[in-house]
C-alpha cells in the first residue's frame, strides 16, 4: 500500500503485515527504517489527532469523511502508520462503593452492681445512641442517593450533547456528497445510476442511525430538539432532489440554490438558539469535525 513514511516522509509502497489485528513492524524502503503499521476499525478514528490514515481497500489517504474519496467505500477500516508501536489501550469502568465498619475496642471487663435507676439510665442512652446511629445512616443514604441523581443527570446530559453533535456532522458530510451527486446530474444532463442511489440511500441511512441516538427523556430540550429536526428536514429535500433528478429540467440550478438557501436560514436558526452545553460541545469537537466550523 501506498503511504507517507513518518521517518523520512517520502511516499513509499509498504508491504502490509501479515496479522492485521495486531499489526506489525514493516521496513522503509527509502530510509530502510521499521516503521509500525497495522488496520483498525472505523469507528476508532475518533480517537485521531489528525488525519494520517490510509484506506484498507485502496491504500490511498483518508481525511474525515465518513467514506473514502479514491474508491468510495463507506466506513472503510484503515492503516495506521506511525514510528513506534502504540500503547494499548485500556478501558476503565469507573464506579463507586461504601461500606460500614464498627470496631469495637478493647475494654477491660469488670463488676459492676448497679441500682435499678442506673440501669435505666445506661439502658436510655444506648437506645439514644441507637437512635443517633439510625439518624445519621438515613442522612448518609439521602446524600449518596441525591449525588447519584445528580450523576445521571449530567450523564445523561453528556450522552445528549455528544449524539446531538455527531448527527450535525453526519448531515453536513451526507449534504457534501449529495452536493456532489447533483453537480453530477448537471454536467451529464443525466439521472443518477444505481450505485449513486445507493451510495444516497446508505448515506441517509447513516444519518438517520445516528439521529436515532439522541434522546430526551425530560423534554428540557425540545427547543434543540426542533431546531436540529428543521435543519434534517432541508438536508432531506436536498437528497430528494437528487434521487429523483432526470438532469434535463432547466430550473434544476434555481431548486438547489433555494433548497441550499433554506439550509443556510435553518443552520443559522440552530447556531444562534442552540443552548450552551452544544455550543460548548462544537467548540470542544470542532478540529475532529471541521465540516462543524460553520456552527462554532
Amino acid at each position: 500500500m501506498k503511504c507517507l513514511c513518518p521517518d523520512c516522509s517520502n511516499t513509499v509502497e509498504l508491504q502490509e503485515p501479515s496479522s492485521e489485528e495486531k499489526g506489525g513492524f514493516t521496513p522503509c524502503p527509502e530510509c530502510s527504517q521499521k516503521v509500525w503499521l497495522n488496520r483498525e476499525n472505523f469507528a476508532l478514528r475518533a480517537y485521531k489527532k489528525d488525519w494520517k490514515v490510509f484506506c484498507s481497500h485502496c491504500g490511498e489517504e483518508v481525511g474525515p469523511d465518513y467514506f473514502c474519496q479514491s474508491c468510495h467505500a463507506l466506513f472503510p477500516d484503515y492503516w495506521v502508520v506511525q514510528k513506534k508501536k502504540p500503547a494499548q489501550r485500556v478501558s476503565h469502568d469507573k464506579g463507586f462503593s461504601f461500606s460500614f465498619e464498627r470496631k469495637a475496642k478493647a475494654v477491660r471487663q469488670e463488676t459492676f452492681d448497679f441500682s435499678e435507676d442506673e440501669e435505666a439510665a445506661v439502658s436510655k442512652s444506648g437506645g439514644r445512641k441507637k437512635i443517633v446511629y439510625a439518624l445519621l445512616a438515613i442522612v448518609l443514604i439521602s446524600v449518596l442517593g441525591a449525588g447519584f441523581v445528580l450523576y445521571q443527570g449530567m450523564a445523561k446530559e453528556t450522552a445528549f450533547n455528544e449524539s446531538f453533535v455527531k448527527t450535525l456532522y453526519v448531515i453536513k458530510m451526507s449534504q457534501s456528497m449529495v452536493d456532489n451527486k447533483l453537480k453530477k446530474v448537471i454536467e451529464q444532463q443525466t439521472p443518477l445510476d444505481k450505485a449513486d442511489i445507493s451510495s444516497l440511500n446508505s448515506s441517509i441511512k447513516e444519518v438517520d442511525m445516528v439521529k436515532g441516538l439522541i434522546i430526551d427523556e425530560s423534554g428540557s430540550r425540545s427547543s434543540d430538539i426542533s431546531m436540529l429536526n428543521n435543519f434534517y428536514q432541508k438536508y432531506v429535500d436536498l437528497y430528494d432532489l437528487a434521487r429523483t433528478a432526470a438532469g434535463t429540467e432547466p430550473d434544476l440550478p434555481d431548486k438547489i440554490e433555494r433548497i441550499h438557501s433554506e439550509i443556510q436560514k435553518a443552520e443559522g436558526r440552530l447556531k444562534a438558539g442552540m443552548s450552551e452545553g452544544l455550543r460548548e460541545e462544537i467548540q470542544a469537537k470542532v478540529l475532529r469535525y471541521p465540516p462543524l466550523k460553520s456552527l462554532s
